[in-house]
């Protein structure tokens, strides 16, 4: 009975430890905004959760040719309005082996033709309205650990762009 609550407790300890490591490794993490590509969200074995593409996995977008885990560089690429106000966007540059000692760099690890960051899901409750949005009209606030780690912590809606008014044509 002694080797199971020994077994027992080490597997609680390793679950608290690792819970503990998952709360403070984005602790005094930057955060950036990511624009979203339009993609399927439907999985049905996967259970609720907003599918997401990003601009910044398309290697080609920005001449990237490594393979396998590196580092990709982000610079702000301009501004887009959410509800929330207007957000600073940021785009994937450069990618290298090591992060350089300039600018933000985050891990990413390529896939035959993409980048994976482990931000491509970000799961809600079945009642939630993002199930229904079309990602490319979310903007997605992402944490980045000091390591480079990428974490979604937030959708926000894009506001779309109103039309001007067409001038009444004279009789």
């Amino acid at each position: 009975m002694t080797r199971l609550r020994v077994v027992l407790l080490c597997q609680l300890a390793f679950f608290i430890g690792w819970a503990a490591f998952l709360m403070d490794s984005h602790r005094d993490a930057s955060i950036v905004w990511l624009e979203t590509l339009p993609v399927d969200p439907r999985d049905l074995f996967s259970g609720q959760y907003v599918q997401l593409s990003y601009p910044i996995e398309l290697p080609d977008s920005f001449g990237c040719h490594l393979s396998g885990s590196m580092y990709v560089k982000l610079i702000s690429s301009g501004t887009v309005q959410t509800q929330g106000g207007p957000v600073v966007v940021y785009k994937a540059v450069d990618c290298s082996k090591k992060a350089g000692p300039d600018g933000l760099w985050v891990k990413a690890k390529k896939s035959q033709w993409r980048l994976e960051y482990g931000i491509g899901r970000f799961y809600v409750n079945e009642r939630n309205a993002l199930l229904k949005e079309n990602s490319s009209n979310l903007v997605a606030k992402v944490s980045v650990s000091k390591s480079g780690v990428m974490r979604v912590v937030e959708l926000v809606h894009r506001e779309r762009a109103k039309p001007l008014p067409v001038p009444l044509a004279e009789p």
